[in-house]
């Protein structure tokens, strides 16, 4: 199964250019925010989600995320040669069987991100662009001055 899920990452490493709230790590920040003009009450900010992946369901991720990959593919951003269709079904046979071991017992996953995987990574970070894009930066956008995620970490600015 990993080496469907390195393809999966493959092609799900292509689309990070169009994820307007993705760096890609902590210097990325630094850099960029000293590029930015802040107000003098402005304050940084950043957080840390506990247990994300285990808390991603596993369906509603699958739809979400390939809500926001026919959005792309209708805004015609995709990069050439994306494999739409193949994408999905791999995301749909990676997350619903992953199977991982412990000690010398293997267990079905059958709740949230499959751990382990090489796609899980920006898996998750693909799930939470959709949530950002449509629902936290357009009702809270006039707010922060910058707001960027790493996977699970998010760091913004806003005024006080």
């Amino acid at each position: 199964m990993n080496s469907w899920s390195k393809w999966l990452d493959y092609w799900l490493q292509k689309l990070k250019h169009l994820i307007p709230t993705y760096i890609k790590d902590s210097q990325q920040v630094l850099d960029e925010i000293k590029t930015i003009e802040l107000p003098p009450n402005a304050k940084l900010f950043t957080c840390d989600a506990n247990s994300m992946y285990n808390n991603i369901d596993t369906e509603h991720a699958i739809t979400v995320i390939s809500w926001w990959l026919k959005d792309m593919d209708e805004k015609e951003q995709l990069p050439a040669n994306f494999l739409l269709e193949a994408v999905i079904h791999a995301m749909k046979i990676i997350m619903r069987n992953n199977i991982f071991e412990w000690g010398d017992l293997f267990f079905l996953q059958l709740i949230g991100t499959a751990m382990g995987t090489s796609a899980a990574v920006i898996w998750a970070t693909l799930y939470y662009v959709y949530h950002d894009v449509h629902t936290l930066i357009p009702v809270h956008g006039q707010l922060l001055l910058y707001f960027k995620r790493f996977i699970d970490d998010i760091y913004y600015y806003r005024p006080r």
